[in-house]
């Protein structure tokens, strides 16, 4: 979910990690919002450098999709999403 948000954002950027928990949310499964920002905000810290760019700033940190975190979502690249195996795509982490 956390890099799916980040690819519906223009150029795929978010300018804070808020802005990125903001963006993923509508991506995670259902839960009570304040117990989906909180998985949210640790799964800032375990996505892999080599998904996404992170740039510190005095009082934020900028994150970009890297190209191995579009290649992993657009399926050119195999990814094995712990709990659930190889990723398929969204849709098929979902069930639908």
């Amino acid at each position: 979910g956390l890099l799916q948000g980040l690819l519906d954002r223009p150029e795929g950027i978010v300018r804070s990690y808020l802005e990125w928990i903001d963006a993923a949310i509508p991506y995670l499964t259902r839960r009570t919002d304040s117990t989906l920002r909180s998985l949210a905000y640790g799964g800032t810290y375990s996505v892999p450098s080599s998904w996404v760019t992170r740039t510190r700033f005095p009082s934020r940190v900028e994150v970009r999709l890297a190209d191995r975190g579009r290649d992993i979502l657009e399926l050119r690249i195999l990814c094995r999403i712990r709990g659930h195996g190889v990723y398929r795509g969204f849709r098929h982490l979902r069930g639908a």
